[in-house]
């Protein structure tokens, strides 16, 4: 941001792929929408041969928004984001606590600063049209790259903002209900549906209990730190 003197900035993973109008829509957008931060959709794309326990939709970014259209509450993912330059003038930078770091997995900084930027009345939007292609490297064909991930997402999101009920119930349903639940369908799928492995168990039921301790912690650490 500081090296740029344009009017907007874009942010694109390194490992994203522009898609034949992507850069079209983009000046579309800003022509004729008045978003202070908008993005668009992704896809996956593999160099490597997808494992057939990973989920169909893996890898896979989208709203149901048809058009162009102002977020109220929903965040557009960093894959691919775009952002007027005078907005950082007022809501400042990411946090660079957040994020990945090198090897280091890590989320919630584009959350985070999108959640300020709205809160000072800054719009964000969405354009489907927008889209890129996102690399699923080899790294993610791994159970603990998966479980690890969904704890993360847990400990670095915005969770610890929400008042003590909504969490108590997010977490315990999660917890007590979706993960049980989940846990019994995925093991009736292993003994009965052809294909289904302990992988794919994993991934359908045991990464919700993982994200839940994940929430836990975020909770108990701001928790702490406020003390």
């Amino acid at each position: 941001m500081v090296e740029s003197s344009e009017s907007y900035i874009m942010y694109l993973d390194d490992d994203a792929l522009f898609t034949k109008d992507t850069l079209t829509e983009v000046f579309r957008t800003i022509d004729n929408f008045s978003f202070d931060i908008f993005g668009g959709s992704y896809d996956p794309y593999y160099l490597e041969r997808k494992p057939d326990w990973l989920p169909q939709d893996f890898g896979k970014f989208s709203f149901k928004f048809e058009n162009p259209t102002n977020l109220d509450k929903e965040f557009i993912s960093g894959c691919i984001m775009i952002i007027r330059r005078d907005v950082f003038e007022k809501v400042g930078s990411f946090n660079s606590e957040l994020g990945m770091k090198g090897k280091y997995v890590g989320y919630g900084e584009e959350d985070d600063f999108q959640e300020r930027a709205r809160s000072l009345g800054f719009i964000i939007g969405y354009n489907p049209l927008i889209k890129v292609l996102h690399l699923v490297s080899k790294h993610k064909f791994s159970l603990k790259w998966h479980l690890h991930a969904a704890y993360k997402h847990g400990s670095d999101s915005n969770f610890y903002k929400s008042d003590f009920t909504t969490k108590f119930k997010n977490i315990g349903y999660q917890t007590f209900y979706l993960f049980p639940a989940s846990f019994l369908i995925a093991s009736k799928n292993l003994f009965l549906k052809k294909g289904y492995s302990l992988n794919h168990l994993v991934i359908d039921s045991v990464s919700l209990l993982f994200n839940s301790i994940g929430k836990v912690n975020n909770m108990l650490s701001h928790r702490i730190g406020q003390t």
